[in-house]
């Protein structure tokens, strides 16, 4: 059952009213939290793949056409 069933089925009284409230702050609460932690793996991958950049030599990197310096920038999509 989805939330929106879940709410309509919950609007015949005054009590299922607010337990439909109630559901629905715990599953904003629980998109934020969600949202929250995909942004925190995002930034693990991007630490990770600038560590792995930044430890190869500047000959495998300028193959590849970074230089050292630009690394954190190609990392995160930003310019030069």
């Amino acid at each position: 059952m989805t939330t929106l069933e879940l709410v309509r089925a919950c609007r015949r009284s005054p009590v299922s009213r607010a337990s439909a409230a109630l559901l629905a702050v715990g599953s904003a609460i629980a998109g934020t939290v969600l949202n929250g932690l995909a942004a925190l793996d995002r930034q693990a991958e991007l630490r990770r793949a600038e560590r792995e950049l930044a430890a190869m030599p500047d000959h495998m990197l300028k193959d590849i056409g970074i230089s050292r310096g630009a690394i954190h920038n190609r990392v995160h999509g930003l310019p030069d």
